[in-house]
């Protein structure tokens, strides 16, 4: 098993994460799962200031992001310094792992802010192979239709995702917080999951921003 680490401000999610909701319909290119995550640098970014459930938040951006990939595992989040602005985990797929069927022939699952897999002895390839066309990517929606569909996605859905990866810093009182992005698709064990300000969504022949 190889591991990596990296109550929700919007009260209609619990009912979010067991139905796929309503959107406008997606009239753009397919979803390419395929392709690798496109990471751009930011010029000048600005840093968002929100509160949350009695935690200060700063979020600093760090870089352009988008993806488009298979939901490996979806994991929702209730209790956390973090889960009132991020919600859900998603384990996302894309390159060989997914263009030769591969996932297919992993165990996937996700719990504490981890995801972890576990492959046969019989898989064509190494723990690095899965790594390196995997992620584990903390949700941060941008505003409640975004949280409504990524936290109601399931495992095959595929998915688009365009955001920004930044850094989260949380303060409750005297307690401080961080979470820092991961910016490489290579590496693994703890700080290698993406941090992701979701901006829009398109799964499910829908559209959200």
């Amino acid at each position: 098993m190889s591991p990596k680490k990296c109550l929700s401000p919007f009260v209609f999610l619990l009912m979010a994460c067991t139905r796929f909701p309503e959107g406008v319909a997606d009239r753009g290119s397919a979803i390419t799962p395929a392709l690798a995550p496109v990471q751009r640098a930011l010029v000048e970014p600005e840093p968002i200031h929100l509160d949350r459930e009695n935690v200060s938040f700063t979020i600093t951006p760090r870089f352009s992001y988008s993806v488009q990939a298979v939901v490996l595992h979806r994991e929702s989040y209730f209790l956390g310094w973090q889960a009132g602005l991020a919600p859900c985990d998603l384990a996302l797929g894309w390159g060989d792992l997914i263009t030769r069927n591969l996932h297919r022939q992993v165990r996937w699952s996700q719990g504490g802010r981890w995801y972890q897999w576990r492959i046969g002895a019989d898989f064509p390839e190494n723990n690095s192979f899965v790594a390196k066309f995997s992620a584990n990517t903390h949700i941060l929606p941008a505003n409640e239709r975004i949280a409504s569909a990524v936290c109601a996605l399931e495992a095959d859905d595929a998915v688009a995702l365009d955001g920004m990866l930044v850094d989260l810093r949380g303060q409750r009182g005297s307690e401080q917080y961080w979470w820092k992005t991961s910016t490489t698709r290579a590496d693994r064990a703890g700080g290698s999951c993406e941090v992701m300000w979701v901006t829009r969504v398109r799964a499910r022949g829908r559209v959200f921003e």
